[in-house]
């Protein structure tokens, strides 16, 4: 894969040198800083056709690619305590009645510690970014919007592949893969605008 050129575009020239073999990780990588001189310099932004999700007038797709994908989140994972009816002599109803007493505790703990708030829903998600939102298609939940005007928390991480996002309403989301840089790059342009090239976590990019 050739970071699917034709549907990573987003600025013009901005491609992935040819050469020697390059890993998928190497080219995305090398796309991303394309994209990000292309950004410094002012050139226009080259959008790409995708099919399925209806855009907004003046929204543009700029990048087609899939990416990891999970979400912050609790679950609704209910107790039950586990029934026991003992018939016979006291000390049994009592050993019986302590060992139910280990088990429901132990199945309590387990479901509180399944409904605390962790990374779920992991796995790899198509992805399309514009100028204004990362749609995602997911499962269970289908096609999942994420407004740049919505966004909260911008959070890139080149060395580690990923990038997190918060949102007003909705569960952080956690994209991570090699085409993370991108994702970042764009996100970043898409929230703060041209002086989101200035975030020193993308330097390495910007640079």
């Amino acid at each position: 894969m050739h970071v699917e050129v034709h549907r990573a575009r987003g600025c013009a020239g901005a491609r992935p040198p040819q050469g020697r073999p390059q890993s998928l990780s190497e080219q995305w990588w090398h796309y991303s800083r394309g994209c990000a001189a292309a950004l410094r310099a002012g050139r226009p932004l080259t959008p790409i056709d995708v099919y399925g999700p209806v855009l907004e007038p003046g929204e543009h797709a700029l990048l087609s690619t899939e990416i990891g994908y999970s979400r912050y989140c609790d679950t609704d994972a209910r107790y039950s305590p586990f029934p026991l009816i003992v018939a016979g002599r006291p000390a049994l109803m009592f050993g019986a009645l302590a060992a139910q007493g280990v088990i429901n505790h132990r199945r309590k703990v387990n479901a509180e510690r399944k409904a605390a708030h962790q990374w779920r829903f992991h796995q790899t998600s198509s992805v399309i970014v514009t100028t204004d939102r990362l749609i995602c298609s997911t499962a269970p939940h289908g096609q999942m919007s994420f407004w740049f005007d919505s966004c909260t928390e911008f959070h890139p991480d080149l060395h580690q592949w990923t990038l997190t996002l918060g949102f007003e309403e909705a569960a952080p989301v956690r994209l991570h893969g090699p085409a993370a840089p991108a994702l970042s790059l764009w996100s970043a342009h898409g929230i703060f605008g041209h002086s989101g090239l200035s975030d020193p976590r993308l330097a390495a990019l910007v640079s």
